[in-house]
């Protein structure tokens, strides 16, 4: 995220741009939270107002002071733990990190192809920092308006990718591929799944209208129902 950030204001600095398009782009049902996208509208605007001045500017603590007025610093940390989360498997592929690739397409199999190299182990060691970064969130005391529904979020966030975790490494335990999953094992995902996307229904009618809202839990049905069947269709790609 920073070094796109930068590397934008740097090419119009370079180029004679006039202006910094510092936004957010949502598609796959727009799962991510606005608070995802805070770090990435903070440091674009730092590096768009003076690149030489931010280029190293401590996030984390300009995050805390003016965008979640929280003494603690925790909610800060905490994001920026969570945005690096990807980080913590070795295949890594541009535009959709491959710790959620098999929320969007259940019908892959991992540790092929995009997610070859995928393994338990990281998988494991990913689920132990989402673990962390959320009692981090229990510590935060923000007091922007908003506070507790960016707690919230954020903690949803990170169940979802917890789930998605705990996904792969059963899938893993086996073939990669969703059927291998265990029954027992696919019955606790649909049930941990249905309380994150009730959970996503009610966040999302707190902070957006409610026209996406079908497209955005179209992609977790479909997952729910793939836990529920051990069936994956191969042709799926959304609505």
């Amino acid at each position: 995220m920073r070094g796109t950030c930068l590397a934008a204001a740097e090419a119009a600095v370079a180029h004679g741009g006039a202006g910094y398009l510092n936004t957010d782009w949502g598609d796959l049902g727009h799962l991510q939270y606005l608070p995802v996208s805070e770090p990435g509208f903070a440091y674009g605007a730092a590096v768009s107002w003076c690149a030489d001045a931010n280029r190293d500017l401590d996030l984390a603590a300009a995050l805390s002071v003016h965008a979640y007025d929280d003494p603690t610093g925790e909610l800060a940390a905490a994001l920026l733990e969570l945005g690096d989360a990807y980080l913590g498997v070795v295949p890594q592929f541009p535009n959709i990190s491959v710790l959620v690739m098999h929320l969007y397409f259940p019908q892959l199999q991992l540790d092929r192809g995009l997610s070859k190299g995928m393994t338990a182990a990281d998988l494991a060691g990913v689920e132990q920092g989402l673990q962390r970064a959320v009692e981090r969130l229990d510590r935060a005391r923000p007091a922007r308006a908003d506070g507790d529904l960016v707690l919230d979020e954020l903690r949803n966030a990170a169940a979802l990718v917890a789930l998605l975790c705990r996904d792969g490494q059963a899938r893993l335990g086996g073939d990669g591929w969703l059927s291998s999953i265990p029954d027992d094992t696919r019955r606790a995902l649909a049930s941990d799944l249905a309380a994150v996307s009730e959970r996503h229904r009610d966040l999302w009618l707190a902070r957006n209208r409610p026209g996406g809202l079908p497209d955005s839990l179209a992609w977790l049905d479909h997952l729910h129902e793939s836990y529920e069947t051990g069936h994956a269709p191969k042709g799926w790609a959304g609505l």
